[in-house]
């Protein structure tokens, strides 16, 4: 079993759904009515969560006490309305806390710093060189602390802020997202020329939240790169659209609740539960009667033939038993009703 170790800031996201239907007689502002509340853990605790909903162990070294973020969203067409930061300042982790990590028995190690106090740059430092497989996702200023990290994670506004270092003297591969566009490879071949390799995202998704979708693509791209025979190029090409096709769901940043999928299942030569991929006749939606009842002509052989599909994935050891029990439970419940 695959097990990857995550190092970094943790807060606590609190989405407060409510109804703006009116505007307040005091000020031009909306009168907010709130209807009901969600919660759960975000940034580094975000990335560890992803990561365990698609089987893989994970283990966490993050601060104790959460800053709290409040976000307050009108329920029918789910816009932010404003965002209430609470406890923004995070204690720094002791030294004693990093060296006591026994590194190499994880599989890789993720650092999630953004840069609230927790990490600074010599503990990045000391991390990278502790492990051979690192991956980051940083709010910090890059500099020279970042020489050992083997794969960068960041954005493409924040790519252009430290451009003049990722582009001269750092050595290694960028990942860099570039929003509805996917995401694209950068990296010094060996002739010390800078290489751009992009990823288009093929099929569009309206943009619903951004909340967590960073978080959720560093996810995904450790846990293509791990079960991908180490394919760089593979992982990003088969999971950059996870992201994005969160960003089309209501607010909440785990995998599981943003996506009506499980992430090992997208794969060419797996199941993709989703209602676009269903309309094309790439899949069967779990949770999508509606389409399903279009399709009635679909032969009990063709449902045979979806399922072995799924079970023999080379990723199958990868995600947990129950998951593949209730799929296939789902499976036969909505085709016994339809058929």
């Amino acid at each position: 079993m695959l097990k990857v170790l995550v190092i970094g800031d943790s807060c606590l996201d609190v989405f407060e759904y409510g109804d703006c239907r009116r505007m307040c007689p005091e000020a031009p502002v909306p009168a907010f009515i709130p209807i009901h509340k969600k919660e759960n853990f975000g940034m580094s605790m975000n990335v560890s969560k992803n990561l365990m909903e698609l089987g893989i162990l994970c283990d966490i070294v993050t601060n104790d006490s959460k800053p709290i973020k409040i976000r307050y969203i009108d329920e029918a067409s789910n816009q932010l309305i404003i965002r209430v930061d609470r406890n923004d300042i995070i204690s720094p982790v002791k030294w004693s806390k990093l060296k006591e990590i026994k590194y190499n028995s994880y599989d890789a190690v993720i650092i999630s710093d953004y840069n609230k106090g927790f990490l600074n740059a010599d503990q990045i430092k000391f991390i990278s060189q502790s492990h051979d497989l690192i991956f980051m996702d940083s709010k910090k200023k890059i500099d020279d602390w970042a020489q050992n990290i083997r794969y960068i994670k960041i954005n493409e506004k924040e790519f252009w802020d430290n451009a003049k270092y990722l582009t001269t003297k750092y050595k290694n591969n960028i990942i860099v997202t570039t929003g509805k566009n996917g995401a694209k490879l950068v990296f010094t071949n060996h002739e010390n020329k800078l290489i751009e390799k992009k990823f288009p995202i093929k099929r569009e998704h309206p943009v619903r939240d951004l909340t967590g979708a960073g978080d959720t693509f560093l996810a995904a791209l450790v846990y293509g790169y791990l079960t991908n025979d180490f394919n760089l190029d593979k992982s990003i090409k088969t999971f950059c659209p996870i992201s994005l096709l969160a960003l089309s769901k209501k607010r909440n940043s785990s995998i599981n609740n943003r996506c009506p999928i499980e992430l090992p299942a997208i794969h060419l030569s797996c199941l993709l539960y989703t209602s676009d991929a269903a309309d094309d006749l790439l899949c069967v939606d779990l949770g999508g009667r509606r389409i399903i009842k279009k399709k009635k002509t679909i032969k009990i052989i063709k449902i045979i033939k979806i399922i072995k599909i799924y079970t023999k994935t080379q990723h199958i050891a990868h995600i947990p038993n129950y998951q593949i029990v209730e799929t296939l439970k789902q499976i036969k419940t909505i085709f016994t009703k339809t058929l």
